[in-house]
């Protein structure tokens, strides 16, 4: 990737307060996530009263997942800090683990100082692992920075010109080291066939993602557009949002409000369904896109 070059360092857009967050406060207090990527948690209050219906465990499947959070980022990282990210991810977990039944073991986990590129990508590696048969199911979650470079060494009609990517908390938009760029991230989960792959991304520019991963047996739900920044924290009437916004409209849909039909199960599908109507109810020039290469329906 040394022949990548940022389209844009953006350290103008850095707000002057708020503990170093990139982006300005605005609207009913929503901060954008300018170069961030989050998931949304469902009450714990909800997922211990109501705990849904795990297709997954009825149908046989294993289940594993890696789950990445960075809110606190070393200071190479010139985008600066987010809030709720490293909270996504243990949302996350306690989702799988008190909605859904999981087994902790099977869920690695990676906030902050420890969701380094290296232990990224040994996570990987771990699932890879795990999930060696076509019974099994894969998670892979990110919450933090992402961006978008220029792909200099690309070819014509043959090469995107531009690559997205998520930022580890070690990343280093300026060199692009410790930089996991979409294609990377396609090629890893290649490796994991014929596991089922389920892959989440609550980031700015996270729709581009969906041509370099989308794939046969793979789901992918990216929180916005290709050229489009989500956003984090949020109010609409009582209800204040300490999460993503759409984290947290995926995890009230999973947490059984994306129960479409009515069956007592929330599939992917209809979890991707219910964050592309209502995120808008909180940003509404943010726009969800979800890939869905699963025949039939897709449960965690």
């Amino acid at each position: 990737m040394a022949n990548l070059i940022g389209f844009a360092d953006i350290p103008s857009m850095r707000s002057e307060s708020g503990g170093g967050r990139l982006g300005e406060t605005i609207g009913n207090n929503v901060t954008p996530r300018i170069l961030g990527v989050f998931f949304v948690a469902v009450s714990l209050t909800i997922l211990a009263v109501a705990p849904m219906q795990s297709a997954g465990s009825a149908d046989g499947r294993q289940k594993f997942a890696l789950l990445v959070g960075v809110s606190d980022y070393d200071p190479v990282c010139s985008y600066g800090d987010l809030r709720y990210c490293h909270k996504d991810a243990q949302d996350m977990f306690a989702l799988l683990v008190d909605g859904y039944g999981w087994d902790p073991s099977n869920i690695m986990i990676l906030v902050n100082e420890s969701a380094t590129a290296e232990n990224i990508l040994s996570g990987i590696s771990w699932l890879k692992e795990e999930c060696s048969n076509p019974r099994s199911t894969a998670l892979f979650y990110f919450s933090g920075h992402g961006s978008f470079f220029c792909d200099k060494a690309a070819i014509s009609d043959r090469d995107e010109p531009v690559d997205e990517c998520i930022m580890p908390h070690d990343g280093n938009p300026q060199t692009s080291e410790n930089i996991i760029f979409d294609d990377t991230l396609g090629d890893l989960l290649d490796d994991l066939k014929p596991a089922r792959v389920i892959l989440v991304l609550d980031s700015c520019y996270s729709g581009g993602f969906i041509k370099e991963t989308g794939s046969e047996s793979r789901m992918v739900l990216a929180s916005c557009g290709e050229r489009e920044m989500c956003w984090e924290g949020a109010e609409t009437g009582k209800v204040q949002i300490e999460n993503g916004v759409f984290t947290r409209c995926i995890l009230d849909a999973l947490g059984g409000a994306g129960d479409a039909d009515g069956d007592g199960r929330v599939s992917i599908e209809e979890a991707g369904g219910y964050a592309m109507i209502h995120v808008g109810d909180f940003t509404p020039d943010v726009q969800p896109e979800m890939f869905d290469g699963v025949e039939g329906d897709t449960y965690i």
